[in-house]
């Protein structure tokens, strides 16, 4: 419908998640994808993307065996915004 037509972009999106939502220097966010969730009875367009591990960007004491086989295997979580919709602050 036109309620979920789309206003924002992809790079965009994607340039905002790694700025606001990567939490730590070792995750990052390669890809945005669309999807629709039912939210509030009503079926909504969204960005969406998986926190994933950048294991060029970690320090060099976690370089180690115990670290790259055991700790750092996997990102964190993922990501969501409307792709019809603007905050505040323009974000």
């Amino acid at each position: 419908t036109v309620d979920n037509i789309r206003i924002n972009e992809f790079d965009q999106s994607l340039e905002v998640f790694n700025q606001i939502q990567s939490i730590r220097n070792y995750y990052k966010f390669y890809d945005v994808d669309i999807d629709r969730y039912n939210i509030d009875g009503n079926m909504r367009q969204v960005f969406t993307s998986a926190r994933e591990l950048d294991v060029a960007n970690r320090d060099v004491q976690s370089q180690d065996w115990q670290n790259k086989h055991l700790f750092y295997t996997h990102g964190y979580g993922t990501v969501m915004s409307y792709t019809n919709k603007v905050g505040p602050t323009g974000l």
